[in-house]
């Protein structure tokens, strides 16, 4: 009988796990200064040891609906294990900020129907757990009641070539700590 033992050399590749959007959808409504989870957009992954580090990719398509809420939007993650949910993002300084990871790109800020931004980030977590673990993108918006975030479409669904479609993706890579 032959067994077969996981070799874990320090920052060596364990497991990659990602979630592939290409569907078009829209997150609730937003308050502002409210936070929405972009549901579509999580990802789970099981670490083989609690030494492991998890990497963290995001890239997404989308667009707000609101000219002055683009400007005032982060993106950032949930981190959640066995019911305990961790927010994932800058560190609070000033009580007013809008905190996140990454804001999105703004390809034309007074344009809120046919021009696409963009969000990507990379983000390093050491969870230290061998549990399930899913992390969650979430999306804050600072400044306008009534702000939706459009995954993978414009904010105006009009078809033609003004009117861009993405793909929206997010990977959750273990390495070996």
């Amino acid at each position: 009988m032959v067994t077969l033992t996981r070799v874990t050399v320090p920052g060596t590749v364990l497991q990659v796990q990602h979630t592939q959007v290409t569907a078009t959808s829209s997150t609730s409504a937003m308050s502002a200064s409210a936070t929405v989870d972009v549901t579509p957009l999580n990802v789970a992954i099981t670490p083989f040891a609690t030494s492991s580090k998890i990497k963290i990719e995001l890239a997404a398509t989308g667009e707000i609906s609101a000219v002055s809420a683009a400007n005032n939007v982060m993106f950032w993650l949930k981190r959640t294990i066995g019911g305990t949910t961790t927010n994932l993002r800058a560190p609070a300084d000033v009580a007013s900020n809008a905190l996140g990871i990454a804001p999105p790109s703004i390809n034309l800020s007074s344009n809120i129907d046919s021009t696409l931004e963009a969000v990507s980030f990379v983000y390093f977590d050491a969870p230290s757990t061998t549990s399930e673990i899913t992390y969650q993108l979430v999306v804050t918006n600072g400044s306008q009641d009534g702000a939706i975030w459009n995954i993978n479409r414009t904010a105006s669904a009009t078809g033609g070539l003004n009117y861009e479609r993405g793909i929206s993706i997010i990977c959750a890579t273990e390495i070996a700590g």
